[in-house]
């Protein structure tokens, strides 16, 4: 993960957070993906990487299935449980 993937997913997880929920929904739309797989996997900071595979799981759930598969060998549980609903949520998919 380069350190452009890096800000962009910081940036982008700061400002999703801090934004009210009707604009969040809207920013979830325009999420961006390719960045939030890479940091959900590569990001050295765990709750990143959790944060990203939460946001993966609303808006690009089939797409990110490698994702989450891979981020079940991640050394923080709560990363790989995450990752498991990520995968067998059939609510989210």
């Amino acid at each position: 993960m380069d350190g452009a993937d890096r800000e962009v997913v910081t940036d982008y997880l700061r400002w999703l957070d801090e934004a009210p929920p009707a604009r969040a929904g809207r920013a979830r739309m325009r999420a961006p993906v390719a960045a939030l797989q890479a940091a959900a996997t590569a990001h050295a900071d765990p709750w990143v990487r959790a944060r990203c595979l939460e946001v993966l799981d609303h808006v690009a759930n089939d797409a990110s299935t490698p994702t989450f598969a891979a981020a079940l060998s991640d050394p923080v549980a709560a990363v790989r449980a995450r990752a498991l609903h990520g995968l067998t949520c059939e609510r989210c998919r």
